[in-house]
């Protein structure tokens, strides 16, 4: 063949000159070429997903949900199983009903018996419907898909756990057939209010078994499944949170606050949808859905109070807490759902709290009153025994002028009457003031020559039942006539049962206590006492470490001082002094009298109000607000409320906050101060494996500078001569430096002793449950029981004497009248003293307010030329700078107030 010609047949036509079948195929060709590409990178891609996809044991899924959680020391050694019967509402499928099961399958996968764990036609019809929505208005999912999301994945809606879900759903449906799936699937379905699987969803909604669930029932069920948050038949609020033209079906205390269950519209709107598919698809005949879309469903709803479990002690308890923000925030679910998760997916939780240590803790606060017994209460009865405020309104009713030997509430003629048209009026005197939410007065009895009392909740009765009064509260008939049990009536007295209202029978000690232990390093929880009752399983138990209470001085290194040497010193000077403002004197001190000029180091020693105020003053408020919040600190303000708000120096400077802060919130702040500035939030969590062993969370110390190193060193000494010398000394452990600040409010409600050595950050509550009783004599008990604590935090550790000293800190010796360097005649007097400075900002001009004159003994005058030499004494006066004027004080006199004389001698002549 010529070469020529055979060069010609190889030449490659341009697309052009291609024919326009040539041209098809060539298209045809290149894009199963691209798809082939592309399909090949998505299933190397998916591959790569599948391979990361957890561990799953598929050969019994439902048992699987029933795993006890557990929590481990971090050795691994077991401390306790966490126990929750009241979640464990496994049935099997053939306890279910049919009806339920038709209307599940019906509305959520129709096609469930056909396909082989994902439905591709369900797949492609989503996807049709979303993209001309223009966005995401139908899911794809079976409810395989949707069962192995809820066992194995997160709610991350993304690729990846599509690819994951989609690869489980086929392993799960070749191990296990369509009804064992169903059953498990049946069992795990979230249907709103913290109901998981169908049991649970029944006794939620309907107080009864699964089994008895009517067709209309089980429609209402299966449409919550769409959308927990939006159909549950029921909602529940608190009374803020109701607008007023709901349906309210009942009403109950959980977690110690009073909800309103509410009717949900949408869920009856969801409910005939559900019926219509099931007629449709032909799995109901016309007269089955006739009936049940005539049937009332909603007078069948019977709201059943859920009791959350609650753990033997408040260690326990917090790391239950700890663990179930990080269980909600890892699979982005609910507090509810993550509460459900840890209380029964067999979780392992490993802890920080160090067992002996917690103990031995535990123990010390069980001598609480041993260690306390100089103390006592402050507070007045009425005629009636009950304990009433300075503005007469009773804080606790007398347990036996009120409540019968079983707590039922007995109420004598004068506080209840009975209309004509059978409503029940009750005084409004048994209620808290300014409730909303009928929360009942708390109840008191004298037990061993102690204050007792016990925590009463809320009477459960419907919103739209009662009538709110000015001095009454009116319980309509028709309540009464359907709760014939409500109330009971002989001998002109009323006694209304227990059951509708919440109360702690076990009563609780006054005062109580709480303490913690945080490790300086890394931030961890190693002990923490909630209440003197440490191994209670009260359901209304009140962890008092994490109850916020107004501080008083234990914030003031805080509020003030920390934001303050940001650009001041230790040797700033405030005068103690009277604060008049109208001619009233304000922000007194805890101690007789006032001082005088003073240090910023000698203010704290000395707890002194007036020099803090006016150090705040100094520092700006804005400025005092802002470090607080780098701690995270929430505070009233103005907006939240323009009368009664923290945006003052009474809250700011002296800690006599409105809603204060918890033991937790105050220690973490100290926290801070001990590792040189480093803010790190305290965690009792180190790390959490699911029941597959998969680690879903590991503790790392995440920490953020807002301090200085240098100027918390500056804290660290002031503190540490406050825990040696000042108002808060008696804390100082032989070998291990402490620093530390005693806070007492102006109530004397409420004690914190906040601290830290090299090793640990620690800090004691003392307090009545109520802000409204007062403590006496309880400071020396509560510096006590801080310095017990503190013996068990450092047993067997290194001694470490002194904090250590950073680069860039020097000492200059100054005089503490002046703040200025000190002088031989500020030593005299004894008013000079080694200081801590950053270099750079120490004083360069010596002090010279402190003057040495020649005085006349017999004139108390300057001595002068007439004077006999016998006379002549020299004394050392210091001039302030302005004078202080007694007669613009009321007359009152500080305790360093010198006349400094500026007249010569009128005994032996000169100035007359």
């Amino acid at each position: 063949m010529d070469k020529q010609i055979f060069k010609d047949r190889l030449k490659i036509k341009s697309f052009k000159s291609l024919d326009k079948k040539s041209k098809i195929k060539l298209a045809i060709l290149l894009v199963a070429f691209i798809l082939a590409f592309i399909g090949a990178l998505f299933a190397f891609g998916a591959l790569g997903i599948i391979k990361t996809s957890p561990k799953t044991d598929l050969s019994n899924l439902s048992a699987s949900f029933d795993q006890t959680s557990t929590i481990y020391n971090e050795h691994g050694d077991l401390l306790e199983n966490v126990e929750a019967k009241e979640y464990r509402t496994i049935v099997s499928l053939d306890q279910i009903p049919d009806s339920l099961v038709k209307a599940i399958v019906s509305i959520e996968d129709q096609r469930f018996y056909k396909h082989p764990g994902i439905d591709l036609k369900s797949i492609m019809g989503s996807f049709i419907t979303n993209l001309k929505a223009g966005r995401i208005v139908r899911g794809g999912s079976t409810l395989t898909q949707q069962l192995v999301k809820n066992v194995y994945l997160t709610n991350d809606r993304d690729f990846d756990r599509k690819i994951k879900e989609a690869y489980l759903a086929l392993r799960v449906e070749s191990h296990l057939n369509k009804n064992e799936i169903l059953e498990a699937y049946l069992n795990r379905i979230n249907l709103g209010q913290g109901a998981y699987g169908v049991q649970a969803a029944a006794w939620t909604y309907f107080s009864k078994d699964v089994s008895e669930l009517s067709l209309a029932e089980s429609a209402l069920l299966a449409g919550i499944a769409k959308s927990p948050a939006e159909y549950p038949p029921i909602k529940r609020y608190s009374q803020k949170d109701l607008k007023g033209n709901e349906e309210i079906l009942a009403s109950g205390d959980i977690s110690g606050e009073n909800m309103y269950f509410v009717k949900n519209e949408k869920a009856f709107e969801r409910q005939k949808i559900v019926l219509n598919k099931m007629l449709q698809l032909g799995v109901i005949s016309k007269k089955d859905y006739e009936v049940a879309i005539k049937e009332n469903t909603a007078e069948h709803l019977k709201p059943g109070l859920k009791k959350f479990h609650t753990m033997s002690s408040y260690s326990s308890d917090y790391i239950a807490k700890g663990a179930i923000e990080i269980i909600s925030n890892f699979y982005k679910v609910s507090p509810d759902e993550a509460q459900h998760k840890f209380f029964t997916g067999g979780f392992k939780i490993f802890t920080s709290i160090d067992e002996r240590m917690q103990e031995d803790t535990e123990s010390l606060f069980k001598n609480f009153y041993k260690l306390l017994s100089q103390g006592s209460l402050n507070y007045t009865l009425d005629n009636s025994g009950n304990i009433i405020d300075k503005n007469g309104d009773v804080i606790y009713f007398n347990r036996w002028g009120f409540f019968d030997q079983d707590f039922n509430l007995k109420l004598a003629g004068k506080n209840f009457e009975k209309t004509p048209s059978g409503d029940l009026l009750l005084t409004s005197g048994i209620f808290t003031k300014g409730s909303d939410n009928l929360d009942l007065v708390d109840i008191w009895e004298e037990i061993d020559d102690r204050l007792n009392t016990y925590s009463v909740g809320s009477l459960r009765v419907p919103k739209d039942q009662v009538e709110i009064g000015l001095n009454y509260i009116n319980i309509k008939s028709s309540f009464l006539k359907d709760k014939k049990d409500f109330y009971k009536e002989e001998n002109g007295s009323i006694t209304i049962s227990k059951k509708y209202f919440q109360i702690d029978e076990k009563p609780s000690p006054q005062p109580q206590g709480a303490g913690l232990i945080i490790e300086n390093e890394t931030g961890l929880v190693r002990a923490i006492v909630g209440g003197l009752d440490v191994k209670s399983s009260s359901k209304m138990i009140l962890n008092r470490a994490l109850s916020q209470r107004s501080p008083g001085s234990s914030l003031k290194p805080l509020s003030v001082m920390a934001p303050l040497l940001k650009k001041d010193t230790l040797a700033s000077i405030q005068d103690d002094i009277p604060i008049i403002v109208d001619g009233e004197i304000l922000y007194k001190n805890p101690y007789p009298g006032y001082k005088g000029l003073l240090t910023l180091r000698r203010a704290l020693e000395y707890n002194s109000n007036t020099a803090f105020v006016k150090f705040f003053e100094k520092l700006g408020m804005n400025e005092s607000l802002n470090f607080l919040k780098e701690l995270g600190y929430d505070y009233v303000d103005h907006q939240k409320d323009n009368y009664k708000n923290d945006e003052t120096a009474d809250s700011l400077a002296l800690g006599n906050m409105v809603k204060g802060l918890s033991l937790e919130e105050l220690t973490r702040g100290y926290l801070a101060i001990a590792r040189d500035g480093a803010y790190i939030e305290p965690s009792c969590i180190l790390k959490i494996e699911d029941s597959s062993g998969s680690v879903i969370y590991e503790h790392k110390k995440k920490e953020r500078e807002i301090l200085d190193k240098k100027i918390a060193f500056l804290l660290k000494s002031a503190l540490s001569t406050n825990a040696s010398r000042g108002f808060s000394k008696g804390v100082k452990l032989r070998n291990y430096a402490t620093a530390g600040c005693l806070g007492v409010n102006k109530f004397n409600s409420t004690i914190f002793y906040e601290g830290f050595t090299p090793y640990y950050t620690l800090g004691i509550y003392v307090g009545a449950d109520s802000p409204k009783i007062g403590l006496t004599n309880y400071e020396e008990g509560s510096i006590d029981l801080f310095r017990e604590m503190s013996k068990i935090a450092h047993r067997n550790l290194p001694a470490v004497k002194e904090f250590q000293v950073p680069q860039g800190i020097i000492q200059k010796y100054i005089c503490e009248k002046s703040g200025m360097l000190g002088t031989t005649i500020c030593e005299e007097v004894e008013d000079g003293i080694l200081e801590y400075f950053i270099a750079g900002t120490e004083p360069t001009q010596y002090c010279k307010g402190h003057i040495k004159l020649e005085i006349c003994k017999d004139s108390d005058r300057l001595f002068g030329l007439d004077c006999p030499k016998k006379s002549k004494e020299e004394k050392i006066f210091f001039r302030r700078e302005p004078e202080y004027i007694p007669s613009k004080y009321k007359g009152i006199l500080p305790d360093d107030y010198q006349y400094v004389p500026e007249l010569y001698c009128n005994v032996h002549g000169g100035d007359k």
